[in-house]
């Protein structure tokens, strides 16, 4: 439970797999700001499928190189984008539906 006065914080969670988070801002003013935080468990995804889905052009690109060092690195280069982009999209207040592919990382 957050013990602030009303409207001096913000926080955002989230969770996968047996992780989670929990980001809270608390601010002297009087309007809180938006904050958004995601984490993914690494785990085996057909990344290049759902980044040419979800991803800008240049962001594939930079996913395909990362590929070419590995499985390894091309899947922390899909989580990283991801989670960046979910964090931000959660700040926003619109999540996922917000689209992942309005946002370059």
């Amino acid at each position: 439970r957050l013990a602030v006065p009303e409207g001096k914080c913000t926080f955002n969670i989230t969770h996968s797999g047996s992780m989670g988070a929990i980001l809270v801002l608390q601010h002297p003013q009087s309007s809180a700001l938006p904050v958004g935080v995601d984490l993914e468990r690494h785990r085996s995804v057909r990344a290049s499928a759902i980044s040419r889905r979800h991803f800008l052009p240049d962001e594939c690109v930079a996913l395909k190189v990362s590929a070419s060092e590995g499985r390894a690195a091309e899947t922390q280069a899909f989580f990283e984008m991801w989670t960046k982009k979910e964090a931000w999209l959660k700040a926003c207040g619109t999540g996922l539906g917000g689209g992942l592919s309005t946002i370059n990382c």
